[in-house]
């Protein structure tokens, strides 16, 4: 895998919903990793070392999706699915900086786009940390 290809992070409580969205992501050369809560997500993934992004069930049992989002503080691009879909709930996804916040069952291309639009931001913020990285040691030489 690319080191600039990022891992798409599917998060949701229903196994049935991440195998799709694996099998669909997948099969359009997306590596995937799958976790079943919110917790597991935070405790498994690691944020610093590769691009990440993260597709999000709103209605989970430990954390909803837009809490995860907000502990992520924008550090992982986050696109909100929900089969429990109301405007209040899409604008705070929304003004939380998701990606996009999309209704269950999703159309493929709606997914697709959806999920390209978070990998260029992952790849972006990625390539950023990497530039800060590079410059904190070129300081540190100098001091």
């Amino acid at each position: 895998m690319n080191a600039m290809q990022p891992t798409v992070c599917i998060v949701d409580d229903d196994d049935s919903v991440r195998r799709a969205l694996a099998r669909v992501l997948g099969a359009h050369r997306y590596h995937t990793s799958c976790f079943d809560s919110a917790k597991r997500f935070l405790d498994n993934v690691e944020l610093e070392n590769s691009p990440i992004c993260a597709v999000v069930d709103l209605q989970m049992p430990d954390m909803d999706g837009i809490a995860l989002q907000q502990t992520l503080s924008q550090r992982v691009p986050v696109v909100i699915l929900t089969g429990h879909a109301d405007v209040s709930k899409a604008v705070q996804a929304m003004q939380a900086g998701a990606i996009d916040f999309l209704e269950k069952p999703v159309q493929d291309g709606l997914l697709l786009a959806a999920v390209e639009r978070a990998c260029e931001r992952a790849r972006e913020q990625f390539a950023r940390k990497a530039e800060l990285r590079v410059l904190r040691q070129k300081i540190e030489r100098l001091t």
